[in-house]
């Protein structure tokens, strides 16, 4: 079985049509390329947006795995806690809020004791780890020491099958 990671801005414009074209491109890569295991990072719109449509995803293809890599000072819930960790949120804050839940989470030693650079870190294991990574990179707005660009080159020099779905 192979995987997929998810890298792309903080910010993207969610489209339709954007929501579509991914939603195909996981179909596809479950059906066509023995997808199974989707790897996610965090901080990001595209990110969220992307666990958001695996997540419809896992209703039909229930043997997909969600996979989070963790950077330091975060944490997710695995498969059963998102409920009982939103019913202490609520009584602590008296507001509702939900939690992304996952079927297994990483944490590696090097992101732990990185500075600023963890994120880049994190995006280069994400890739490493990965057989196709899907960006969201607008080459209209190129910054070249944005951590999506740098994402991308390491994605190109590790010689991984790369899908932009901002173009």
């Amino acid at each position: 079985m192979k995987k997929c990671c998810f890298i792309g801005h903080r910010e993207i414009e969610i489209t339709k049509d954007l929501e579509n074209r991914l939603d195909e491109l996981i179909e596809r890569l479950i059906n066509n390329n023995d997808v199974n295991e989707f790897l996610f990072g965090s901080r990001s719109e595209f990110n969220s947006f992307c666990y958001d449509v695996v997540c419809r995803k896992q209703r039909k293809y229930p043997n997909i795995k969600r996979v989070a890599y963790l950077c330091k000072h975060e944490e997710v819930c695995l498969v059963g806690e998102g409920d009982k960790i939103s019913k202490i949120y609520q009584k602590i804050t008296e507001t509702k809020k939900s939690f992304a839940e996952y079927e297994e989470k990483k944490e590696f030693l090097k992101l732990m004791k990185a500075g600023r650079a963890s994120y880049v870190e994190r995006n280069n294991l994400l890739i490493d780890d990965s057989d196709f990574v899907v960006l969201y990179l607008d080459t209209n707005k190129i910054r070249y020491k944005s951590g999506t660009y740098l994402a991308y080159e390491y994605a190109l020099k590790s010689k991984k099958n790369i899908i932009n779905v901002k173009e």
